[in-house]
């Protein structure tokens, strides 16, 4: 789209206003053709100009125009639009508000005007809300228009998803994403549509490690979700789910003395569930073991297990929300914990 300008009454305090309404217009991709600065004009010249400026731009925004000049052009005082003789118009007063109006209400008319189509690049990422994600990454563009950033929120998961127009350079576009990427920094798990498992799944196949999975109340969801990866038998050892003491002791190795020192559900016997793996001869080991509830008392603590023979590490959480969201959030974890263990970030 082409832009022509015409400033009446025009004095030196407008300059920086126009210089203000070029840039917006240049950042989202529209192009000034003219600036034309008058303090005066008679009306004949007035209407002549129109029939000039129809020709060689798509919209002519008249700064300062007061009734009278609005009336020519069939316009009422309070109007911001107008059209004369199929040359489409719109008035902006040069100060800070009119700006601030010409930035809200006109600006997105012009930009949907030049717009043909518009693409979306995801960034998936773990242990952000949307309201941290926007504080991160406010003023990431000044392309406002041109770029849009929505935020789809699922517990600990948040999509941010960048909408950009084709009249965008594809550098302008990657210094936007890369430019988030940047602030979100080791949160962002995945580009595209990608799911954590299926993120999972493709860093430990590059790796070319193996992993062992041990559950409790998480009960074999990982593995599942792990195993629906075409391929999965290349980076899956084996999986357990380890449900009663009984069972972690005799398949798991860990010690009567420390469930009843620390209860089934701490740090201490999820430790002992990797290790007892990594004993067995795992290459990773993975353990989880918590409260899923509906019922009883620390209903959504829970205890994720994650190492090799050099070290194992520990987190604590707490989940929010029934049963089947307790387990699905601990699965998330597990698997964004597993891609973070593998980049060789663990805290």
């Amino acid at each position: 789209m082409k832009i022509s300008i015409l400033a009446l009454d025009h004095t030196n305090n407008c300059e920086k206003y126009i210089s203000s309404l070029v840039q917006l217009l240049s950042d989202n991709g529209i192009d000034v053709i003219s600036v034309t600065k008058a303090n005066r004009f008679l009306e004949d010249d007035f209407l002549i100009f129109f029939k000039y400026a129809g020709k060689i731009s798509s919209y002519v925004l008249i700064l300062n125009a007061d009734s009278r000049y609005k009336e020519l052009l069939g316009a009422a005082a309070s109007d911001i639009y107008a059209s004369y003789n199929s040359c489409e118009i719109a008035f902006v007063e040069t100060d800070e508000q009119g700006i601030k109006l010409f930035e809200d209400m006109v600006l997105p008319v012009l930009v949907s005007k030049s717009i043909t189509h518009r693409y979306k690049h995801i960034l998936r990422t773990y242990g952000l809300n949307a309201e941290i994600c926007k504080e991160l990454i406010k003023d990431v563009s000044r392309a406002k228009a041109r770029v849009t950033i929505d935020y789809l929120q699922d517990n600990a998961l948040c999509d941010i998803v960048i909408g950009y127009t084709d009249n965008m350079s594809g550098i302008e576009v990657l210094n936007i994403i890369n430019n988030i990427k940047e602030r979100v920094g080791n949160y962002l798990y995945a580009e595209g549509n990608a799911t954590l498992s299926q993120t999972a799944f493709e860093t430990l196949l590059k790796s070319n490690r193996t992993i062992s999975i041990a559950e409790s109340y998480t009960g074999g969801n990982i593995v599942s979700r792990l195993i629906q990866n075409p391929g999965a038998s290349k980076v899956l050892a084996e999986g357990l789910v380890t449900y009663t003491e009984k069972s972690k002791m005799a398949r798991l190795g860990v010690e009567k003395s420390v469930i009843e020192k620390f209860g089934v559900v701490s740090s201490e016997t999820a430790y002992e569930m990797a290790a007892g793996l990594i004993k067995a001869g795992a290459d990773i080991a993975m353990a989880t073991t918590g409260f899923a509830g509906p019922e009883g008392e620390n209903v959504g603590l829970c205890y994720l297990a994650l190492g090799d023979k050099d070290g194992i590490h520990i987190f604590e959480n707490h989940f929010e929300g029934n049963r089947e969201q307790i387990v699905s959030q601990g699965c998330d974890n597990a698997f964004f914990r597993l891609i973070q263990y593998l980049k060789g970030f663990n805290s």
